[in-house]
């Protein structure tokens, strides 16, 4: 990555908005959702720009008859510079270089040092897709095709969970017993009738699940695939969960491809796929000792590494350790046009 994606705190803070024109508008109509104050420097408003400043008359914006200078620099976070003239987007990013003020100018990536994502909004909760600048409309058509998976009041079910983090963090000391909460509040009943509008049988089921505690029962996941791109949703939902990855050798896909489907904080193990390799007994030992102290374990291979992954699930199901096989379900996307008719 060139650009790291972050995303940055507006509240109690102030964006500069330079320009008079449509790109000036479309950043407006973005920024009046933060809790930024916008100081919009727009002389000779367009049309359409002046009309939207009238119908938000209480907001976050304040317009300013006079044009941007150095000067204007002073206690903002952020520059954002939609002029006309190619000569003064150049001359603000020069003047906010000065300053390590975060510039970014549509159209400009050369001259940018920032670029705003295409944003999928269900505040709090968001997603930001970008190509860096390279390929805007890329960005687009898969924030479009996202809106479509994320139902709208995602963002209410993660409000609805930060209320519930102090009467967890209370309630729960264990941090087996926190995670396997987690898990099942947004993976089951609970996530379930709240999304439904079921707030009170979701309440009651929170209640049920903080009064009888269960920490996560320890599970090893066969992972048969070659390429990231043919797991299945449960095998990726999997991948991210998991406490501890073993690669087996002679994969054909960059461990790195599958890492960045994982947690941060998951081990990762490179194995022989060599079915006699004399350490198996050692190797065998640490993963049935890390499933029953409730971790969650994966071993991934492609057809290449099948006996030695077959010689692995058979040791640890005679050590009575839960064994789940999950196959490579979708076909290899090639294109954003099949991307956007996959079926998930």
């Amino acid at each position: 990555m060139r650009y790291l994606p972050i995303s940055l705190k507006t509240e109690n803070a102030q964006i500069a908005l330079i320009g008079n024109g449509e790109a000036a508008l479309n950043k407006l109509r973005l920024l009046v959702k933060t809790s930024a104050q916008i100081q919009l420097y727009a002389p000779s408003p367009s049309l359409e720009l002046a009309t939207f400043l009238i119908q938000q008359p209480d907001s976050n914006i304040s317009h300013l008859s006079h044009s941007f200078s150095s000067d204007d620099l002073n206690d903002v976070i952020a520059v954002f510079s939609c002029a006309d003239d190619a000569n003064e987007n150049i001359r603000i990013a020069n003047w906010t270089a000065e300053q390590n003020i975060p510039f970014n100018s549509p159209d400009h990536p050369s001259i940018c040092t920032f670029f705003v994502p295409s944003i999928v909004d269900r505040a709090p909760v968001t997603i930001a897709i970008s190509t860096e600048g390279a390929a805007p409309v890329l960005a687009k058509q898969i924030r479009a095709h996202l809106e479509h998976l994320l139902p709208q009041n995602t963002g209410k079910l993660a409000n609805f969970a930060r209320s519930l983090r102090t009467k967890v963090q209370n309630r729960l000391s264990n941090m087996n017993e926190k995670r396997h909460f987690w898990e099942n509040f947004f993976n089951g009943d609970i996530a379930t009738h709240f999304l439904a509008g079921n707030t009170q049988q979701a309440n009651e089921l929170v209640d049920d699940a903080l009064e009888n505690p269960q920490a996560n029962d320890g599970k090893l996941y066969i992972i048969h695939a070659a390429d990231p791109d043919m797991l299945s949703i449960k095998a990726a939902r999997i991948l991210q969960l998991a406490d501890h990855i073993y690669q087996l050798e002679g994969l054909l896909g960059d461990i790195e491809d599958f890492t960045n489907l994982s947690r941060r904080d998951a081990q990762f193990t490179k194995i022989s796929s060599n079915p006699n390799k004399p350490e198996d007994g050692e190797l065998i030992m640490q993963i049935a000792k890390q499933a029953r102290c409730g971790k969650m374990i994966v071993v991934i291979g492609d057809a290449s590494t099948q006996k030695r992954k077959a010689k692995i699930t058979n040791h640890l199901s005679s050590k009575d350790i839960q064994i789940e096989q999950l196959n490579s379900a979708l076909p290899r996307v090639e294109s954003v046009n099949q991307f956007s008719q996959a079926q998930f």
